[in-house]
């Protein structure tokens, strides 16, 4: 395996959504792959609120809180 920039920013991008999702990202890929293969003509959404982490608090300024409230 060649270890390069590219290796160090997916690591940290997987490393950062264990943090604020509380769980490995793959748990949330299958749940969406099998999701999407059980409604084929169904667009399936997924909010931020419900992919985050419950014990971490929400974004605090107005920018954030707009964004979160989407």
């Amino acid at each position: 395996m060649k270890v390069d920039n590219k290796t160090d920013v997916y690591s940290f991008g997987v490393v950062t959504m264990e943090v604020i999702m509380g769980r490995h990202p793959g748990e949330l890929i299958s749940s969406l792959l099998s999701s999407a293969s059980s409604s084929s003509s169904t667009v399936n959404h997924c909010l931020l609120s419900e992919v985050m982490d419950k014990r971490l608090s929400p974004p605090m300024d107005q920018v954030a809180e707009e964004w979160w409230l989407q």
